[in-house]
């Protein structure tokens, strides 16, 4: 949900929302850089960023270094259960649904045919032999949808939902039935930890391979694009996905990690109380520090480093299933790493930000000027400066939401914290509370709701405004 307003500069829900990406964004960084005459490459570890999401219209720009798994398993997450849910409730609506099935089944079949994955090579066993027949099966599949929705869905979405994409499409084999039953035994009942057997005692491991993430071959395929000649300037766009899933690396199987030359390993070890965790840290700080001593580091070059989130999970708890009075917009969940180089002294951002606010930043260091962003001033008593605006639908296809009116807003200054649920969504786990508001100087750890204290009047009106004038221009749009 946070991707396009990372490269467009532009809130959430703003142009019809995040579920369609890019489209109707009246800035995209893509865009500007290749009108400013830039050679464009992005290596992509999800199907989060990619083409579906209408980032680029050329193909070429985007390569793909996930598994085709990958992404059926985000049609699966974001959008069948929530189908499955409107269909059981007879208030389903096929063409929104048909719009999405065509458009994740034509990218099944455009993924497919550029996959090199580790996982779809060799746990999936597609290959060039057979990618025909399960392109032709797709097809088959969309067309039997397309002609009877309510019907194929009756008769085929618990199977979309409990098999994986081979599975589905074509069949299962010896390795994909040795996979399922590894991460079955050594399922730690985590659905965000990959399976695996840690042998702390010789820092090796042998880790259930991954559909999402081949780290090491980003910055191998970033230098090579880097390092060919050509006159233009060049970007390079690398999206990791979630180190925090201990999916780092989908290969090799058995790992063995050198820490001998690693300052104070032991010491950094016991900052976490996953040491897989830390391994998959390590392991792709070392790929980035190989990185940058490759990298020829000039007055030109602009390196910028940032996140879509903070901590994934306070304790044990994701964003959106998190308990706490704040729930997903608590600041160890929305606090998020920025750091940008430019061939100069260090200095500190020391003021409030957010994903909104980065692009403008990148565009003044690559020195490019006359894009126009719009105002995100909502308030008369406060500069925009003053405070941020954090906003999304909860759980689900952000169109379906934004019809029911499930909309949550933060407001966050300085000092204090506004929270408003427009509609609660029902898998809120705190679907009791509508309103917070929180004096962060006083509650750092955000344990008191000061909602109802009258001491705050005039705070708590001024923060409830901007929510107010900023849901009538997302109903406006």
């Amino acid at each position: 949900m946070v991707l396009p307003s990372i490269f467009s500069g532009s809130y959430p829900l703003d142009n019809g929302g995040y579920e369609n990406g890019m489209k109707n964004k009246k800035n995209n960084f893509f865009d500007i850089l290749i009108k400013n005459n830039y050679d464009l490459k992005i290596f992509s570890a999800s199907s989060w960023l990619s083409n579906i999401y209408n980032y680029t219209n050329n193909e070429n720009i985007i390569e793909n270094l996930f598994s085709v798994e990958n992404a059926w398993q985000s049609f699966q997450k974001a959008y069948l259960s929530h189908i499955k849910k409107d269909l059981s409730e007879n208030t389903i609506d096929e063409d929104y649904v048909k719009q999405v099935f065509t458009k994740h089944f034509k990218f099944f079949i455009n993924t497919i045919q550029h996959d090199q994955s580790f996982f779809t090579k060799h746990i999936l066993k597609i290959n060039h032999k057979n990618i025909g027949t399960i392109v032709r099966n797709i097809e088959i599949n969309l067309e039997i949808f397309n002609n009877h929705p309510k019907k194929y869905l009756f008769e085929n979405l618990e199977k979309m939902l409990s098999k994986n994409f081979a599975e589905f499409f074509f069949k299962s084999n010896l390795n994909l039935k040795i996979y399922k039953k590894f991460n079955k035994f050594f399922w730690n009942k985590k659905k965000s930890v990959i399976p695996n057997i840690f042998f702390s005692k010789f820092n090796l491991e042998i880790r259930s391979p991954s559909q999402k993430y081949n780290a090491n071959v980003f910055f191998d395929r970033a230098l090579s694009f880097l390092k060919n000649n050509s006159i233009k300037p060049k970007a390079v766009i690398i999206h990791f996905f979630d180190i925090h899933d201990r999916n780092f690396s989908s290969h090799p199987i058995i790992k063995k990690f050198n820490s001998s030359n690693i300052h104070n390993f032991n010491v950094l070890k016991k900052n976490f109380k996953d040491d897989r965790k830390f391994l998959s840290l390590l392991y792709v700080d070392k790929l980035l520090t190989k990185f940058f001593e490759k990298l020829e580091i000039n007055k030109e070059l602009v390196i910028a480093l940032t996140s879509d989130h903070g901590t994934t999970f306070r304790g044990d708890e994701s964003s959106l299933n998190s308990t706490s009075l704040a729930g997903s917009f608590h600041d160890d969940y929305i606090n998020i790493p920025f750091a940008i180089f430019k061939n100069e002294k260090k200095k500190l951002i020391n003021k409030l930000g957010s994903s909104v606010n980065i692009l403008p930043i990148i565009l003044e260091k690559l020195e490019i000027k006359n894009i126009k962003f719009e105002s995100k001033n909502y308030s008369k008593n406060l500069h925009e400066n003053d405070y941020i605006i954090l906003e999304h639908c909860h759980r689900g296809p952000c169109s379906r939401n934004l019809k029911k009116k499930i909309i949550y807003h933060c407001v966050r200054t300085n000092k204090f914290k506004y929270i408003h649920k427009f509609n609660i969504h029902p898998k809120d786990p705190s679907n009791n509370i509508k309103e917070v508001f929180i004096n962060l100087y006083k509650d750092n750890l955000e344990k008191f709701n000061l909602i109802n204290d009258h001491n705050y009047y005039q705070n708590i009106n001024t923060m409830k405004q901007i929510v107010k004038k900023r849901i009538e221009h997302i109903f406006q749009e």
